[in-house]
């Protein structure tokens, strides 16, 4: 509901740089982070001091290299698996 209001600021006003910081903070809460990208370049297209849409598309493309990069998180079972442990010999 909230995006079809910044939708329509959108159509009326196509270089309203809040509205497309606004739209693209929702497309990432749904997590629709293609259109949030988009969203915040174009917000910074428009209004390149814009600095809750830098900081929002810098974060949103920090998460983005982290989870491509993030290796599964070892448990301890997980590292104990392959190695040898020492026999009780008494």
């Amino acid at each position: 509901m909230a995006s079809s209001a910044y939708n329509k600021a959108i159509e009326l006003n196509p270089d309203d740089a809040y509205a497309y910081d606004e739209r693209s903070y929702l497309n990432y809460t749904k997590g629709d982070f293609d259109d949030a990208m988009a969203d915040y370049n174009k917000a910074i297209a428009l209004d390149p001091d814009d600095a809750y849409a830098i900081k929002g598309r810098d974060y949103l493309m920090t998460k983005k290299i982290i989870f491509a990069r993030r290796a599964p998180i070892p448990t301890k079972l997980a590292l104990m698996v392959g190695k040898s442990f020492p026999i009780d010999k008494r």
